[in-house]
């Protein structure tokens, strides 16, 4: 059984059943509760008052990484359809820094459309606390995402050398950069420094980029 946080259910809800991982029916009937109208979720459906927003952007890259694992080309249109009716802002209560998905738009076009559209470039790492930590973990799944999309670009494997650098021995990390470039083997540090994913999730991250790893390094 994997055990979800209310607050963060959305996204690791959403990346385990990407993932193929097992849930129980009540987490499943739960993850098809988020959507509470077509293309708007919110973190969990009995999240109540204890979260600061009731939903975020890492929430919908789990749902958008969710539809491009499953080829599910309906739930982007309905994300897109309800995005520009809603002007992005796809929560009522937060910050618009975490309500309001506009920075997401590109992936959402990518992730529907194939991977000649234009995506935000992912080397941006050198801002503060941005190389380590969630942050840190949420760039991995960015590209991640847009290696499943057949997306190959330079700035993935610079990103990749900032967040390995940053965090030496990480598996996750690791594994996606060397789908671009032999990384040396370094004694494995604690993985399971993303806020509240369970380690599960984060073990099938690591075997999804293992696989693509073997899948695209030939084409390098």
């Amino acid at each position: 059984m994997i055990h979800f946080d209310k607050g963060d259910f959305l996204i690791f809800a959403s990346l385990s059943s990407g993932l193929g991982l097992s849930l129980l029916p009540n987490q499943i009937t739960d993850l098809t509760g988020c959507e509470i109208s077509p293309g708007v979720y919110i973190r969990h459906p009995r999240l109540g008052s204890g979260s600061r927003s009731d939903i975020s952007r890492d929430g919908y890259m789990g749902v958008i990484f969710k539809a491009v694992a499953q080829n599910d080309n309906d739930a982007l249109d309905r994300i897109i359809k309800a995005g520009w009716s809603r002007r992005w802002q796809m929560g009522s209560r937060g910050l618009k820094v975490y309500t309001n998905i506009w920075p997401l738009v590109p992936t959402l076009y990518m992730a529907r459309y194939g991977r000649w559209v234009p995506t935000i470039p992912t080397f941006m790492l050198n801002i503060k606390g941005s190389a380590t930590g969630f942050r840190a973990h949420l760039t991995a799944l960015h590209i991640m995402t847009e290696m499943l999309k057949g997306k190959r670009r330079w700035s993935h494997k610079q990103g990749l050398r900032v967040l390995c650098k940053n965090n030496p021995g990480h598996k996750w990390f690791r594994s996606l950069l060397e789908v671009y470039e032999f990384v040396p083997v370094v004694e494995d540090m604690n993985n399971r420094s993303w806020g509240g994913c369970p380690a599960a999730v984060l073990d099938g991250l690591i075997k999804c980029s293992e696989n693509l790893r073997k899948r695209l390094r030939g084409s390098y």
